[in-house]
């Protein structure tokens, strides 16, 4: 799936860089070239903004006098502005269902074990990741406490090891996942999306339904971790 596709199938929209506005007098901009054409139309009425945004663009030169002619030249800078915007986004939604999560885990663990490392830490992480916690902690430069250096995959195998104190919890997101496998599955694929966004050299774009289910995992963790 190309970066322009993907943009496309997550919002079903393109969003103006400049105006922020998502569709014209022709309805929504569905392609990068529908959103090129507007903001070519609002450069060539004279717009301030929109001329100045363009301007920037390199090797534009001097302008041309037609619509498609200008957005020809500026669409592939549009793809790129997008995309960068998106990809913020899509950052955002996966670092707010970690921390949500990384926060929500440890108070459960603490109501459940008690405060002190001995009970919640010990009792209610797995052995294996505790090691795997301590010998990445040992690789930093400015040390924190062992739990921070806990990743989404670890702290999916905590909750699973700690079911029985989520299940009331989990309740409240039943409308979204039908057990507890299902959920955790979602947060496996999260995961995947994750690498993806924070790799990008790598050439991998998440699909439609990786989207989508980042969308949905999003909503429920925020509910779940309430």
């Amino acid at each position: 799936m190309k970066m322009a596709d993907w943009v496309d199938s997550a919002n079903q929209e393109w969003r103006c860089p400049v105006c922020g506005q998502t569709k014209g007098s022709s309805g929504p901009f569905v392609s990068p070239w529908a959103l090129a054409c507007h903001i070519a139309g609002k450069a060539l009425a004279r717009d301030a903004l929109h001329k100045a945004w363009i301007d920037e663009v390199p090797d534009v030169g001097r302008l041309p006098r037609t619509v498609p002619k200008l957005a020809e030249r500026i669409q592939d800078r549009v793809i790129v502005t997008v995309r960068a915007s998106y990809a913020s986004q899509l950052y955002l939604w996966i670092a707010e269902i970690e921390v949500s999560l990384h926060q929500f885990i440890r108070k459960k663990l603490e109501e459940d074990h008690g405060p002190d490392e001995g009970g919640w830490w010990d009792k209610g992480v797995p052995l294996s990741i505790r090691q795997e916690c301590a010998k990445r902690r040992e690789s930093t430069i400015r040390k924190q406490e062992p739990y921070n250096y806990t990743d989404l995959v670890d702290l999916k195998q905590i909750l699973d090891k700690n079911w029985s104190a989520f299940q009331r919890d989990f309740r409240k997101i039943e409308r979204y996942y039908r057990s507890k496998r299902e959920f955790l599955g979602a947060l496996q694929v999260l995961n995947e999306v994750r690498n993806m966004v924070m790799h990008p050299v790598r050439g991998a774009s998440p699909t439609q339904e990786e989207l989508m289910l980042l969308r949905t995992l999003h909503a429920a963790v925020l509910e779940f971790a309430t």
